[in-house]
């Protein structure tokens, strides 16, 4: 199991991958626009977005105080509470 450092790691290049992602799709879309490719490149440049967001919010939950882990799914939480 991963270390909460190491899952923030994680978390850092995985949005940062994103946002370079991002980047270079909104320069495509951008130089898209008024051609035949704009309405693919918008869409590409959307999944960028939400890419960001969900990878934002995933690194926000790592660095939340109840972080219990990767593999904490619903039965690792009852067995938290049980014990």
């Amino acid at each position: 199991m991963a270390t909460r450092g190491e899952a923030h790691d994680g978390a850092v290049r995985r949005l940062r991958a994103a946002i370079a992602e991002q980047d270079r799709l909104t320069y495509l879309y951008e130089a898209a626009i008024g051609t035949s490719t704009e309405a693919t490149a918008d869409d590409a440049r959307r999944g960028a977005d939400q890419q960001v967001m969900a990878r934002d919010a995933w690194l926000q939950w790592v660095d939340d105080d109840g972080y219990r882990g990767l593999n904490a799914g619903p039965f690792a939480l009852r067995r938290e509470l049980e014990d």
